[in-house]
């Protein structure tokens, strides 16, 4: 059972019953259920599943409205998926994956930036990163590795890293079983101790991503770890709240909103471990 059985499911029995997605929209709000249009369309699709008590609600109610058998929309979906894109071995896979590809010592962070742009449809597109660092060891450093994560069964084919500023691409590895793609960037010039290079780069999702949040994996000690989201063509969320941890980790209270559609939060002095933000829809039925 997956989420494409769902969909394909959904959209049958739809048409099954000479319905158009509007007329399940409008039939719904007639019983209090008030979903948009594009989440329908994302279900059946197979782009979204639905996970929220909200979400599960409604499919609950679709069943009687196409009178399914109860439950028969519902059991197709599966166990409750992990949320984010790591798996639990995905901190270890990350930290063997740069240490392959080079170690990023001896350098200091001073500053890791990413500015997460959540696109139409409430999808997540791009990710730019900005890395500062200083050279403290004797050795000269030419190079920056870089980790991204996808969720299980996810192509990695479908994530790029591009360079975007001072850097180019170097050795790529992948490693499917643990979902992980590892790149080496390669700096505009060679740095030497006391010099300090900084670099962007953009995280691309050539298939983008029905989020709702974003974290880092921070593996060496940070000066300052600052995450932006910025919501484009759409509504703003509900609320942002930042978390530490593992995905869906200890919530951390709002994150602070630094204009209209852009929310950030901001760690001094971050030691390794998880950062992130999640955001709440309104109505919540992604």
């Amino acid at each position: 059972m997956n989420q494409a059985e769902f969909g394909t499911a959904l959209r049958s029995a739809i048409r099954a019953r000479g319905l158009t997605l509007q007329s399940v929209r409008t039939r719904l709000a007639q019983h209090g259920i008030v979903i948009g249009l594009a989440t329908l369309s994302s279900w059946q699709s197979g782009q979204i599943r639905p996970e929220r008590a909200e979400s599960l609600r409604a499919v609950a109610a679709i069943e009687q409205l196409l009178a399914l058998p109860a439950g028969s929309l519902i059991r197709l979906l599966g166990p409750r998926r992990p949320r984010g894109r790591t798996t639990p071995s995905g901190w270890s896979g990350i930290t063997r994956m740069i240490s392959h590809l080079g170690s990023n010592a001896p350098v200091r962070v001073l500053l890791t930036e990413d500015q997460v742009h959540v696109s139409e449809n409430r999808l997540l597109r791009t990710v730019r990163t900005k890395i500062m660092g200083t050279v403290t060891g004797s050795h000269a450093v030419d190079r920056w590795c870089v980790g991204c994560t996808a969720e299980p069964k996810r192509d990695l084919n479908d994530i790029r890293v591009v360079p975007v500023r001072r850097c180019r691409t170097g050795t790529t590895v992948r490693d499917d079983s643990a979902h992980l793609l590892g790149t080496e960037l390669l700096l505009d010039r060679v740095y030497r101790r006391d010099e300090t290079f900084v670099i962007e780069y953009d995280c691309v999702f050539d298939r983008p991503l029905a989020e709702d949040e974003y974290f880092r994996v921070i593996t060496q000690p940070t000066d300052l770890y600052v995450l932006q989201v910025s919501f484009r063509r759409t509504p703003s969320p509900a609320r942002c709240v930042r978390f530490l941890g593992r995905p869906r980790g200890t919530d951390q209270g709002d994150a602070t909103l630094i204009s209209r559609g852009t929310a950030m939060i901001a760690e001094p002095d971050a030691v390794p471990g998880v950062y992130g933000m999640r955001w709440e829809w309104d109505p919540p039925w992604n």
